[in-house]
This record gives C-alpha cells, sequence and structure tokens, in this order.
C-alpha cells in the first residue's frame, strides 16, 4: 500500500493521511505496512489508469477543441474580410454622391 513511502522516504510505519479510506488527521499514523483502511492504489497509479483509461477520449475533446478554434479564426477572417469590402463599396458610393452634387462654380 505504502510501503514506497515508507523505504523510500523513511517516514517509520506511517502512510500519508490521504491514504486513509476515512480521511481525518493522524489517521495514517502506524498503518503503513499493515494497511488497515487505506486504500490499495497510491494516488500516482490511479491517476496513470485513469489517463491510461479515458486517454483517447482525452485526445478526442483535445482535437475537438483545436478544431473549433481553427473554425472561429476563419470565420472571424471572412466576417473581417466581408467588412472590408462593405466599407469599400460605401466609401466609393459617397465619392459618387459627392461628385454628382459637387459645385460646379467652386
Amino acid at each position: 500500500v505504502a510501503y514506497y513511502w515508507v523505504a523510500m522516504l523513511g517516514n517509520r510505519n506511517d502512510a500519508p493521511d490521504s491514504c486513509c479510506e476515512d480521511f481525518r488527521s493522524g489517521c495514517g499514523e502506524g498503518r503503513a505496512t499493515s494497511g488497515f483502511n487505506l486504500y490499495e492504489q497510491d494516488c500516482y497509479r490511479a491517476l496513470y489508469d485513469a489517463v491510461l483509461d479515458r486517454g483517447m477520449i482525452m485526445g478526442l475533446l483535445g482535437v475537438g477543441v483545436v478544431v473549433v478554434e481553427l473554425v472561429t479564426m476563419l470565420l472571424a477572417y471572412k466576417i473581417r474580410e466581408i467588412t472590408n469590402e462593405e466599407v469599400k463599396k460605401e466609401k466609393k458610393r459617397q465619392e459618387r454622391k459627392s461628385k454628382r452634387y459637387a459645385n460646379p462654380y467652386e
């Protein structure tokens, strides 16, 4: 259970409190080798297994986010392009209109 904690870190027979099933302060004291009310698997291994089990889903979600971002960028570019064209057309209309009603005596 928490043998690494004892052997490598030299914490006597104490397990981290986070290893206890009934988590409370000091619950891991003297329980590292007995395994009494301790989780069977350490947190690193549990996280590692969870990532392996759900790796495909996590990868697909990441790809999905990238695709959404790219589509959003392309749409923003296209909207900007359309807006610029409309502004140019409006400027040309204003120029023609001002030439049409220009004072010939100026």
